[in-house]
């Protein structure tokens, strides 16, 4: 599949021009374009767009129309700093940015929506960072955990070289520790050494599990799990295990980014002449996780066996059984629920390298580099069926590659109304096939499940003559298209009825072409059929109404007075009779 462009974006030196462009529509989007910027990252909420740029942070509008800055600031601080490294909305209100300046190695200031300063924090210690950073909450604290490829450290921790960790935003860039134990380094991976890192390349939430993807300085990449839903621990719930992708004989090891959607991991790679997209279930890469640390760990598990990026930790002579599938030390063999679950509640393990490699379930794109460039950025626009992945390359094009959906995700059901039961919007009803599908042709002959309607044929009775053979019901079935090729477009039950059978005069008269005979009390076809040229019809010379009594009689010189409704003008009439005389009175 070709790589469709539908963004561009042209890179020069300290210049950003982004043209956007709908393929179906006459307009283009808004465009903001700034010359003087390099742009380096973006957040969003509701009201504003912020681009975080080298020397400032830019707010625009929903329309991108720019917003002079106003900088209030506490202490002397303000919004307008360099080199803007971190830019993240947790909630719809504030905004996290954290640069460099001259003063601090790194200043991180929440923010309002108009961009006054509400809280600075200058604890983290970080040199020109590389680093993917998300929030999450956890036990109702929002938490920032950050990815760096440098070491980053807090002001507390003496300058300690973390590849991974945690700070709330609620305690503004305190370390997250939810424990007074302070042996407890919750969410927390150390490197092994000062200088050999990892490239993160991007960092997802699925669940419960924080995944990292980064690459080795061998040129390989893996995928890191952390278990940020659970306190339950006193390791880091930290482990790796490499990540590949197999497409015609050839292994990819190198990827770019990653990104999710409904239950699987989709990761790009590239050599030096193909880009290639793979699709992992993610219920299949927490099984190859769980084997991959069962072999890292196994009988006989030498502790002296290091690491090759980050810190190791564990309890001194424990290993894993693989026959027994118990933790075993000296003191025995116990549960070891860490080690066969999720790795959640760990107690024994933590920064677990793995080995055993993660491979593809599916390929979903494949393009040479020459004619799109190099894939270094993945987006998706979801829905609940399927989405639409965008990429972005480094030869300055977005554009759409792929659109994935479930083989079956629509109801299996020959009625429309259950069709349109279906919570699933991409779903509708195929009025030819008569099948719950996706529009994927694009055919007018669809109804979508959002509109909740089906194509409804209704009829009135039928009236026969009192003469003709009883015929209670038939099928009426609308159709289209030849005899030998005909489809059903709507079905109904069509009753059939004799004037003889209606008891009263309103329902008698209602089917306009019965007539009420006043004298018999009856409701026939033809009013000659009437005893006496007294009769009901469904329009009379004075109103027409509907009732239950046409024929009224008394005895006494008394008015009796009853109420309908004229249909056509909208007026109550007044219907009097006395004496055997029908005279009519407006209300």
């Amino acid at each position: 599949m070709g790589l469709m462009s539908i963004l561009v974006l042209t890179v020069h030196v300290a210049v950003i021009d982004i043209i956007s462009k709908c393929m179906s529509a006459s307009s283009a989007y808004p465009v903001y374009r700034n010359h003087n910027e390099k742009f380096r990252n973006l957040a969003a909420t509701s009201d504003y767009v912020y681009i975080g740029g080298n020397s400032m942070i830019i707010q625009l509008s929903p329309s991108l129309i720019y917003l002079p800055q106003k900088n209030f600031s506490i202490n002397g601080l303000t919004s307008k700093y360099r080199e803007n490294w971190l830019l993240s909305t947790p909630n719809n209100e504030s905004l996290i940015v954290c640069n460099f300046n001259s003063t601090f190695d790194t200043l991180c200031l929440k923010l309002n929506s108009e961009l006054s300063v509400v809280s600075n924090s200058s604890s983290l210690i970080i040199n020109k960072p590389a680093i993917k950073y998300l929030t999450t909450t956890n036990q109702n604290t929002t938490i920032l955990i950050i990815a760096s490829s440098m070491c980053l450290s807090n002001a507390e921790e003496n300058k300690t070289c973390n590849s991974i960790s945690s700070y709330s935003l609620d305690t503004f860039l305190q370390r997250f520790q939810p424990y007074t134990d302070l042996r407890n380094i919750t969410y927390a991976v150390e490197y092994l050494h000062q200088t050999k890192h990892v490239t993160f390349k991007a960092i997802v939430k699925i669940e419960k599990f924080t995944f990292f993807l980064f690459n080795t300085v061998d040129g390989r990449s893996k995928l890191g799990k952390m278990c940020t839903g659970s306190l339950n621990m006193t390791t880091n719930t930290f482990e790796d295990t490499p990540i590949m992708c197999s497409h015609n004989g050839k292994n990819y090891t190198l990827a770019n980014d990653a990104m999710h959607w409904n239950g699987y991991l989709f990761v790009v790679f590239s050599d030096e002449s193909i880009n290639v997209i793979c699709k992992y279930k993610i219920t299949n890469v927490k099984v190859i996780f769980m084997k991959s640390r069962q072999e890292r760990l196994k009988c006989p598990y030498n502790d002296d066996t290091e690491n090759a990026y980050f810190k190791k930790q564990t309890l001194a002579g424990w290993c894993f059984n693989q026959t027994t599938r118990q933790c075993q030390s000296d003191l025995g063999n116990h549960t070891c629920p860490e080690l066969t679950g999720e790795f959640c509640d760990t107690i024994v393990f933590g920064s677990v390298e793995g080995t055993l490699p993660i491979t593809e379930d599916e390929i979903v794109y494949s393009g040479e580099i020459a004619y799109s460039g190099i894939i270094v950025k993945l987006g998706i626009l979801g829905f609940l069926t399927h989405s639409l992945v965008f990429v972005g390359t480094t030869t300055g094009k977005i554009g759409k590659v792929v659109n994935i959906a479930d083989n079956e995700p629509c109801p299996v059901t020959v009625h429309c109304l259950e069709c349109m039961k279906s919570e699933i919007p991409a779903c509708g009803w195929h009025i030819l096939s008569q099948r719950c599908t996706v529009n994927i042709e694009q055919t007018t002959w669809w109804l979508p499940s959002l509109g909740r309607q089906c194509l409804k044929v209704t009829a009135q009775e039928v009236i026969i003559n009192d003469t003709t053979n009883n015929v209670k019901q038939f099928q009426l079935n609308v159709t289209y298209g030849i005899p030998q090729n005909t489809f059903i477009l709507g079905t109904t039950t069509v009753k059939v009825l004799k004037c003889s059978a209606f008891s009263s005069c309103g329902a008698c008269v209602n089917t306009h072409v019965c007539f009420w005979c006043i004298g018999t009390v009856s409701c026939v076809r033809h009013a000659a059929a009437c005893t006496t040229a007294d009769t009901i019809s469904s329009k009379i010379d004075i109103a027409e109404f509907k009732c239950s009594l046409c024929k009224i009689e008394t005895s006494t010189f008394e008015d009796v007075i009853f109420h309908a409704i004229n249909t056509l003008a909208n007026r109550e009439i007044c219907i009097l009779k006395r004496n055997g005389d029908r005279k009519a009175y407006k209300d």
